[in-house]
C-alpha cells in the first residue's frame, strides 16, 4: 500500500496539545473528578466549551466527538418554542453516567468508527489514529451499562431525519420536545449558525469546521485511506465491533 501524506500542509503535531486531550479524555470516566474541574473551567472561561449537566438540565445531548453533536445540539434548540437546557458536548462518560442516575432524557449519538476517526483527525490533528480508534472504543464502552437508559441515533439519521428522532425521544420518555422540521432552509439556518462559531473558534481554518465544506473534502479522502489501512486493523475491529452492538440492539 502507498503512504498516505494526509498531515501535509497541515500544522505541526503538538504533544502539549495531545497530552492535553488526552488528560481531559481519561478524567472523563471518573464525575467526581470531571465536573468540579469542568465548573472551574467554565468559571475561567464562560464562554468556552461544553454546557454542563446541572440540577436545570431538561435534556442530555452526547456523543464521541465528530459524531453530530453540534448539528443535533444546535437544530434541536433551534426547533424549541421556549428556551430548553441542553447539557452537550463534554463527550465525557461522566455526563451520561450522572444523566441516566437522575433518570434525565438522554440522546446519545454515535456514527462509524472510521468516519468519525477520520473526522477527528482532521479536526485534532496533534492525535494519532489508533489513540482516537481507543478513545472511541472506550468511550462506547464505558456507557455500554446504561443502555436501557438512553436514546441512540446513528450519524445518517441526525443529518437526513432528525426530527423523527425527537420525535422517539418524545415517546421513550414522556417529553414534549419539537421536533425539528428538516428542511433544506432549517439544515441551512443551522449550518449557518455552526459555520459562524466555527469561523471565531477556529480562527477561520475551514479544514476544522463542523459543517461541510469543499475544501474539507480531499483532505478527509487522504486521512479515510490511511485510517481505513492494515497498519490499524486490530484498533479499527475494536472500534467497529462496539459500533455494531450499539447500533444492532437499537
Amino acid at each position: 500500500m502507498i503512504e498516505v501524506d494526509f498531515r501535509r500542509d497541515m500544522p505541526p503535531r503538538k504533544p502539549i496539545s495531545n497530552l492535553r486531550f488526552g488528560i481531559a479524555n481519561r478524567l472523563g470516566y471518573f464525575p467526581a473528578i470531571f465536573f468540579p474541574l469542568m465548573r472551574f473551567r467554565k468559571w475561567l472561561w464562560p464562554a468556552k466549551g461544553a454546557a454542563l449537566l446541572d440540577r436545570f438540565t431538561d435534556v442530555v445531548i452526547e456523543g464521541f466527538f465528530r459524531c453530530g453533536n453540534s448539528f443535533a445540539v444546535r437544530a434541536f434548540i433551534c426547533a424549541q418554542d421556549a428556551p430548553v437546557r441542553v447539557a452537550n458536548r463534554t463527550h465525557a462518560p461522566a455526563t451520561v453516567i450522572v444523566a441516566a442516575r437522575r433518570r434525565l432524557p438522554i440522546l446519545i449519538l454515535i456514527r462509524n468508527p472510521v468516519d468519525t476517526v477520520t473526522s477527528l483527525m482532521l479536526k485534532k490533528p496533534f492525535g494519532t489514529v489508533p489513540q482516537y480508534f481507543n478513545y472511541y472504543t472506550n468511550y462506547y464502552r464505558s456507557i455500554e451499562s446504561y443502555r436501557q437508559d438512553f436514546l441512540l441515533a446513528d450519524f445518517a439519521e441526525i443529518t437526513e431525519d432528525y426530527g423523527s428522532i425527537v420525535q422517539r425521544l418524545n415517546k421513550r420518555f414522556n417529553t414534549a420536545f419539537v421536533p425539528f422540521k428538516h428542511t433544506e432552509e432549517n439544515v441551512r439556518e443551522v449550518f449557518s449558525i455552526i459555520a459562524m462559531n466555527d469561523k471565531r473558534a477556529e480562527k477561520g481554518d475551514v479544514l476544522r469546521y463542523s459543517t461541510p465544506n469543499k475544501s474539507k473534502e480531499e483532505r478527509k479522502r487522504l486521512i479515510r485511506q490511511q485510517v481505513s489501512s492494515a497498519e490499524f486493523d486490530r484498533e479499527r475491529a475494536d472500534a467497529e465491533a462496539v459500533y455494531r452492538r450499539f447500533v444492532h440492539t437499537e
